[in-house]
């Protein structure tokens, strides 16, 4: 069984006047592993509900508070809808409406003859500022400053791509082996001794298909740094017959 408990609370310690903000609160003792939630709700012509329900949880007890304002005193009777609850296999159950009677206090004074009352004046009119350009004049200046140092960087870019590319500067392949072993990857040398020995294949090299064939299954298979070295030594012989 699911307890339903609904409760009234204003944000001072007196009676709820119009226009206050009032808590409508609903208390619930949910089953473990159930997820809540609450449905949205319209006061009527008698108030609004000024935001979102808030949810608090503690355990198997849950908290459902709802910020209302009322537009008129007197006894306001409300249907609050129950929330929806969803177990994890994705059924859900919804609790019944529940009503609920919140005493609204008049923003008049007690005990007063409302005949005797005499409105407040009226509030002064609110005095227009002055409108100026000079934030448009000063956003002008800024976005043509901006724009002006686009081009500016954009021409001078241009002027460096005429010169032409800087050719790359590549180390000779004698230093792959002995670089990428420093750095603990030895094998990576393979890959630039393939680039090498495939144009050498190309241009007619017999050996370098055998060398070529040797190499790439040293690229993907664990081989000592000793026989990477050998079909180092190799690849260079061969590509030094080659010039």
């Amino acid at each position: 069984m699911i307890g339903f408990v609904l409760a009234l609370a204003a944000l001072q310690d007196r009676i709820p006047t119009v226009g206050d903000t009032v808590w409508v609160e609903i208390r619930a003792t949910i089953p473990a592993r159930m997820i809540v939630r609450p449905q949205a709700w319209e006061a009527g012509d008698v108030g609004q509900v000024l935001g979102p329900p808030i949810v608090e949880s503690s355990g198997d007890k849950v908290l459902i508070r709802y910020p209302v304002a009322f537009w008129y005193p007197g006894d306001h009777v409300l249907d609050v809808p129950g929330p929806v609850l969803i177990s994890p296999d994705g059924h859900s159950d919804t609790l019944a409406v529940t009503k609920v009677v919140a005493r609204i206090g008049s923003v008049l004074p007690a005990k007063v003859e409302r005949s005797t009352l005499e409105p407040k004046p009226s509030s002064p009119l609110i005095a227009r500022s002055g409108r100026s350009v000079l934030p448009i004049a000063v956003f002008e200046a800024v976005a043509l400053l901006l724009t002006a140092a686009w081009l500016w960087l954009t021409r001078r870019r241009r002027r460096k791509d005429v010169v032409g590319p800087v050719p790359e500067s590549r180390p000779p392949p004698a230093t792959w082996f002995g670089r990428w072993t420093a750095l603990g990857e030895p094998q990576a040398a393979v890959i630039g001794w393939l680039s090498a020995l495939a144009r050498a294949r190309d241009a007619g090299q017999a050996e370098a298909g055998g060398l070529l064939e040797a190499l790439e299954s040293a690229r993907y298979a664990p081989v000592e740094t000793e026989a990477l070295e050998r079909l180092e030594q190799q690849a260079m012989a061969l590509l030094e017959r080659e010039a």
